[in-house]
């Protein structure tokens, strides 16, 4: 009896000494409870995790993960990357700018410090920030970006840094970092860059043949699961849009009155995408009235999605001056500079 009484107090102490140690945590995106451990190794496209104390290190792929915690981490950073999470760009970024020394802090938590107010920033200049230009955050980011190639964050800074590119009307700077993020080794997130890299190439209407072939790539792909679904119908929207200025505007408008049935209500980011499309085709078309119809659903109905509603607002502008509707012309023009004035619509409007 005695033999199992200090037989069950060893393994109580190694369980405790086991707890005592560091605890990381990873959160796998299917699973419910997060993995707890050391975090040994990492990498831009797995993060080694040691779960025991035991020296195995277990390899997580970075497509797989949610987040990322740190023992040692301060409150501040945890906070910040749930705010980030809801899409609460400024609270986290004031929470991050709370954080104390954090040139005393383990390097991969100086890391993520660095990464969220980059991202945070970012987020907050492509949603027409009056305070930080696009161009500066995007440098801020570009700086991460560099010294940082073995973060796990690394290829959604890629992703992040091409949309800011976009944003800017830098096309070509942009396909760069996208084609980063399309030799990334997992399907979906080849899916993502390929519609992302088409927009950029159709942006450049020289280069729409090779942006076809991007937004057929992933309507060719037999991948399946709820991402892949999802690149599915955003490549659907790039091919209408391919389709419209290649002179193909019925069957663009067929396309994208598709995608809109099929899309669920709450993707407000794909429906404001969608009804600029269908705008876009129309005007392709010669149809104005239809054209103004569906712009104006972007500025009704989905004014929330910053970069989508300078497109519709660049574009009401113009069609309310042709059919000689100056005031509303007027008006459009004046919300598009006043909150989105750093975006290329806004230096494309004219007075």
């Amino acid at each position: 009896m005695k033999k199992q009484c200090l037989a069950a107090l060893a393994a109580l102490c190694l369980i405790s000494s086991g707890m005592g140690r560091a605890a990381d945590q990873i959160r796998v995106r299917s699973e419910a409870t997060a993995i707890r451990g050391q975090i040994m190794e990492m990498a831009f496209d797995k993060v080694g995790i040691d779960r025991t104390g035991t020296g195995v290190v277990e390899q997580i792929a970075v497509n797989k993960i949610a987040s990322i915690s740190f023992d040692d981490e301060p409150t501040e950073l945890g906070s910040a990357r749930k705010n980030v999470a809801d899409g609460r760009y400024e609270d986290a970024l004031t929470s991050l700018g709370e954080i104390p020394a954090v040139n005393t802090l383990r390097v991969v938590v100086q890391q993520d410090v660095q990464f969220y107010t980059a991202l945070c920033r970012a987020k907050i200049a492509l949603a027409g920030s009056e305070t930080i230009s696009v161009t500066d955050a995007g440098k801020e980011l570009y700086t991460f970006l560099m010294a940082n190639k073995g973060n796990y964050h690394y290829l959604e800074a890629n992703e992040v840094l091409g949309d800011m590119l976009v944003a800017t009307g830098k096309y070509d700077q942009a396909e760069t970092y996208y084609r980063v993020l399309q030799s990334a080794p997992w399907d979906d997130y080849k899916m993502r860059a390929s519609v992302l890299l088409g927009r950029a190439l159709l942006a450049q209407p020289e280069k729409a043949t090779e942006a076809g072939r991007q937004f057929q790539m992933v309507l060719d792909s037999t991948i399946q699961g709820k991402e892949a679904d999802a690149q599915r119908l955003a490549a659907r929207l790039g091919k209408a849009a391919f389709l419209a200025l290649t002179d193909q505007a019925d069957q663009a408008v067929a396309l994208v009155q598709q995608v809109i049935a099929d899309a669920s209500p709450e993707n407000t980011s794909l429906h404001a995408q969608a009804y600029n499309t269908l705008g876009n085709a129309h005007r392709k078309a010669g149809r104005t009235k239809e054209a103004l119809l569906a712009f104006l659903h972007v500025h009704v109905l989905f004014h929330g999605e910053a970069e989508a509603h300078a497109e519709a607002l660049f574009n009401l502008a113009e069609l309310w001056k042709a059919v000689n509707k100056q005031e509303r012309a007027v008006a459009a023009r004046q919300i598009l500079k006043s909150r989105y004035g750093s975006s290329p619509w806004a230096q494309r409007s004219g007075g």
